[in-house]
């Protein structure tokens, strides 16, 4: 399932990267990684601490992007790819085994996968958003002159296969269906925000949705074919074809985050703007509620894939789709990111290494 990652997930500053090194000196994070009543000792992940560093799930593996370097594991924590690249204020996306990194308002990209590097992209034109499918090709939005923006899909080979230039809407998502033949695209126009479905075998818009003034912000194709879009007071979700299949309706309170897993999402609503208070709720791809949790502890963190992994200030905890609690793992320090995989369990990193916690 689709997962991105930006300057707001960003997991640590650096004093809690200096504090992690100490403890690595000292033994004590060595210790806290292989305890074997919460944690595997097999398979350890170990990378570069960067402060800026975001940690995403590719496959059961893991990225750890920087600013300066691209890390690639596989789920046995082999080193699959390092990269120097340039991107400041990394931004990354990952979908099934491939994971995308750029930076926005630069004009370069690259794609990762089960080989390492699969390929360097150079868009023409400055990088607004960008996202990658499940099979390893990617879609981009860019700056256009003499539009209000471009769609550009590359292919799996890394070759510019399909591209719509807007001029009635500033785009604002975009998304590849899974089965490969369409692109739908969410974008920003006076009244609000509206989606279109393109063919990628013909120019001419085959379907849209109209938002009305409601601005959305997020745009997502669901493992089904569906779309999901959210907004600041619900969540919407379409059929393929872009027709209105159920809404459900959070007004009054606040998104604070939110993970698609497999045929389900994961809406984290905070009762105030500020403060711990928050309920999670479980969504399945027709918009009706599977499960959900009041909780009273701070969301730190939110990961899904079969299960969902929500990370807390006091404990990181996996449930089923049903909010069902599976496992806990109650000692949280240093702590900078879980992450569900499909097999059940969980990758925690800390510093610059990562462990495998089996609920």
């Amino acid at each position: 399932m689709k997962q991105k990652k930006g300057r707001l997930a960003r997991a640590a500053g650096i004093a809690v990267v200096l504090a992690l090194m100490i403890l690595a000196a000292t033994g004590i994070l060595e210790s806290y990684l292989n305890r074997r009543d919460s944690l595997a000792a097999e398979n350890p992940f170990d990378f570069d601490a960067y402060s800026d560093n975001l940690y995403l799930r590719v496959g059961d593996g893991l990225l750890v992007a920087s600013d300066v370097r691209l890390e690639l594991f596989d789920g046995e924590g082999r080193e699959l790819s390092s990269l120097s690249r340039n991107f400041p204020d990394v931004i990354c996306a990952a979908s099934g085994d491939y994971g995308l990194a750029y930076s926005q308002s630069g004009n370069a990209a690259c794609v990762l996968g089960p080989e390492g590097l699969y390929h360097d992209l150079s868009l023409p034109g400055n990088i607004l958003g960008g996202d990658v499918a499940g099979d390893g090709s990617s879609v981009f939005l860019t700056e256009e002159q003499g539009f209000k923006g471009s769609v550009t899909v590359y292919d799996k080979n890394g070759e510019g296969s399909y591209r719509v230039y807007l001029g009635d809407g500033y785009p604002l998502d975009a998304d590849v269906s899974p089965d490969g033949k369409n692109v739908a695209v969410l974008a920003m126009n006076g009244a609000g925000s509206s989606v279109s479905v393109y063919t990628m075998d013909r120019e001419e818009v085959a379907a849209r949705w109209d938002g009305g003034d409601t601005l959305y912000f997020e745009l997502e194709y669901l493992d089904g074919g569906g779309m999901l879009l959210l907004s600041t007071g619900d969540a919407v979700f379409l059929n393929g074809k872009g027709s209105l299949l159920s809404s459900f309706s959070f007004e009054g309170e606040y998104l604070k985050d939110f993970a698609p897993g497999d045929g389900f999402v994961t809406l984290v609503l905070g009762k105030y703007r500020t403060g711990s208070a928050a309920r999670l709720v479980n969504l399945d791809e027709s918009g009706n509620i599977l499960g959900t949790l009041d909780v009273s502890a701070e969301v730190e963190g939110l990961s899904a894939s079969r299960q969902l992994c929500v990370r807390f200030t006091d404990r990181t905890a996996v449930y089923d789709r049903n909010m069902g609690l599976l496992g806990s793992l109650d000692s949280t320090a240093g702590i900078l990111a879980s992450l569900m995989r499909s097999d059940g369990n969980a990758l925690i990193v800390s510093g610059g290494g990562a462990a495998i916690f089996e609920p």
